[in-house]
């Protein structure tokens, strides 16, 4: 079973969507860079994930990201660094992110972002216990590949809904054997599309509904819907539905003014018949404005209000 679920998920990689955190809600910045410095405040955001609990040499991810905008400007900048694990495959990614914050009106955004990257990638075929050690599937080894990448997105928003369009690495990958004859691994071209809307239940509680739709140029697609129900500021519960793939409960409250705390589980649904096992994601999300000038130019503002007016909200805590 352990063979099988590495060689599916790990030497096929081409012909699959790349992986994707259920908690991008919390922080969109690993999959848009125009989402780098919107949350007003000096940000960071660490988590990891581990997948198919219980299975050897199941895929396991590690991030860390920062983000902020830079004092009395409309610029922004961030960095995030990221480790994914899976059996054989190890890919190490080091990405800088740069946004622009355009006005569009008394309570309207729009973000472009670019990002640089540089992925050191590992393959090695010393993971298996092969019966046969001159398997030539399996006689190979590919370390320290390194790949230079760019991204651009664009994230529009206001108080209570965004709009989000992104291509993460605008680069196809491909690692092949020393002698390039057989293709190890590799991903191609992915867009995402996410938007989501804040609905007002009552004075302590509101709800946000949202959806993320992901398409590969290999063909490949998914698309996540989800719903998040809001309680006084302080903790949150929510569902995620990935079509025909899996289904996800998450839940997570704010300790403090600065700090917060989120987890999620999910597991697969009937359709993905190797895979029984759930996943696991824990996030700390730090924010603050302690640290930053106060600009008026980056909040929202009344309709009427006058330009050194200001309606008191820093950062668009919902997304």
């Amino acid at each position: 079973m352990t063979v099988i679920l590495i060689v599916a998920v790990c030497i096929d990689v081409s012909a699959q969507l790349e992986p994707l955190s259920t908690q991008y809600l919390n922080s969109q910045l690993m999959i848009n860079p125009g989402y780098a410095g919107t949350r007003n405040a000096f940000s960071v955001n660490m988590g990891t994930r581990q997948q198919w609990m219980g299975i050897k040499g199941a895929p396991v991810n590690y991030t860390l990201s920062v983000s902020t905008p830079l004092n009395k400007s409309m610029a922004s900048v961030g960095g995030a660094v990221s480790v994914y694990k899976a059996g054989p495959v190890q890919n190490s990614y080091l990405d800088l992110y740069y946004a622009y914050l355009i006005r569009i009106n008394h309570n309207t955004f729009i973000s472009f972002g670019l990002s640089g990257q540089v992925n050191l990638y590992g393959f090695s075929d010393q993971t298996f216990d092969l019966i046969d050690e001159n398997d030539p599937y399996f006689v190979f080894d590919v370390k320290n590949k390194v790949n230079a990448n760019a991204g651009a997105g664009v994230f529009l928003y206001t108080p209570k809904f965004y709009l989000g369009l992104s291509v993460p690495h605008i680069l196809a990958t491909k690692y092949k054997t020393k002698e390039d004859e057989d293709l190890i691994s590799g991903l191609d071209r992915h867009y995402y599309l996410t938007s989501g809307y804040v609905i007002d239940m009552n004075k302590k509680m509101y709800l946000k509904p949202s959806f993320l739709f992901r398409y590969a140029e290999s063909g490949l697609y998914s698309l996540d819907v989800n719903a998040q129900m809001y309680f006084n500021h302080t903790f949150w519960i929510g569902t995620s539905y990935r079509i025909n793939k899996t289904v996800a409960f998450m839940g997570g409250v704010l300790i403090s003014k600065t700090l917060a705390v989120t987890y999620s589980y999910d597991f697969p649904l009937p359709d993905e018949p190797y895979i029984r096992n759930g996943s696991h994601e824990i996030t700390l999300v730090f924010d603050t404005s302690k640290w930053l000038k106060k600009n008026k130019d980056r909040m929202f503002r009344k309709k009427k209000a006058k330009k050194d007016e200001e309606e008191g909200i820093k950062s668009i805590r919902y997304f």
